[in-house]
């Protein structure tokens, strides 16, 4: 589906988000998790768009951790995803996020490759 910066921040609405939306935009790892979540909505006439937007301001703006008319729109398996990286975002920031998830697939590679070395 790939979403570019340029379309999510006229989705999302410009200035809207404020700092936290710029600053996931501008840290790839956050964006490409953003990107695989939303490859994962059902395409459907204006419901996707919706739940987009839905998604976006859960993550970037909303400050509560809840969201239950986001979760009844979403299967389980997804809206779990989404609230653990609403959580990870909420105590650390997109940075942070950013930085532990390059860690951890950086760790995972080194794994495999010691695995495929055996």
């Amino acid at each position: 589906m790939g979403t570019s910066k340029a379309m999510q921040l006229s989705m999302f609405g410009e200035g809207q988000a404020g700092g936290a939306q710029r600053e996931a935009l501008d840290t790839p790892q956050v964006e490409d998790l953003v990107e695989q979540i939303l490859s994962e909505l059902p395409d459907g006439p204006g419901t996707s768009e919706k739940l987009r937007d839905q998604i976006f301001h859960y993550l970037f703006v909303q400050k509560k951790l809840k969201a239950t008319e986001l979760e009844k729109a979403l299967p389980p398996d997804l809206f779990i995803t989404l609230y653990g990286l609403k959580s990870m975002l909420l105590k650390h920031g997109c940075r942070a996020v950013a930085f532990n998830l390059a860690e951890h697939k950086a760790r995972f590679r080194d794994f495999l490759e010691s695995e495929l070395e055996d």
